[in-house]
């Protein structure tokens, strides 16, 4: 009789060079970042800040009062709907709260670029006209067509662009390895 399926191994990554990269082009300065690099950008810091499975942030919704966005943190809701893997009944539906990065007096600072409360301020404002009724907080949108909420896919699909991007930016070799990154449902 077999033993447990052992999971593959997974690649070394630097969380400090994702970081670095994402102060940087394409997803800085805000206003010249496009909608994608910032929702890559959104996703990555809502991940890391909630250390959240892919399958909650997947969840998560904008719709009715599923999110409150102040200063000082973001209160996140998943979907009513949703039921978390391995979880009681009680932590179904509990609020995440992600508290802001405190801000220094220089705009450009880390705890200004890397916070995920003003990147979840400024996603939510920028997807709000091709979000419509779609109350899903991670989007999928092509002009012209209908918005749909992202899928656990897509999202892992996103997290891992976004370190093989920060490799790619950084280092002229290959990042074979790190093409089998997994994103956790």
């Amino acid at each position: 009789m077999a033993g447990p399926r052992k999971a593959p191994d997974q690649p070394d990554w630097s969380l400090g060079l994702v970081l670095d990269s994402l102060r940087s082009p394409p997803y800085e300065p805000q206003r010249l970042a496009s909608l994608e690099d910032w929702g890559k950008k959104t996703l990555f810091l809502v991940a890391l800040a909630s250390g959240r499975r892919v399958s909650e942030i997947q969840a998560l919704s904008f719709a009715g009062g599923a999110c409150a966005i102040t200063n000082e943190r973001a209160l996140l809701r998943t979907n009513p709907l949703f039921r978390a893997k391995n979880a009681s009944s009680w932590q179904d539906h509990a609020i995440i709260t992600i508290p802001a990065l405190k801000q220094s007096d220089k705009p450009s600072a880390a705890g200004h670029t890397l916070c995920p409360v003003r990147a979840l301020f400024y996603y939510r404002r920028q997807t709000a006209e091709v979000r419509g009724k779609q109350g899903a907080m991670f989007i999928c949108f092509k002009k012209g067509k209908n918005t749909t909420a992202a899928k656990t896919s897509t999202l892992s699909g996103w997290f891992k662009s976004t370190v093989l991007a920060a490799y790619t930016e950084n280092f002229s070799e290959s990042v074979h390895g790190l093409r089998s990154i997994r994103f956790t449902s």
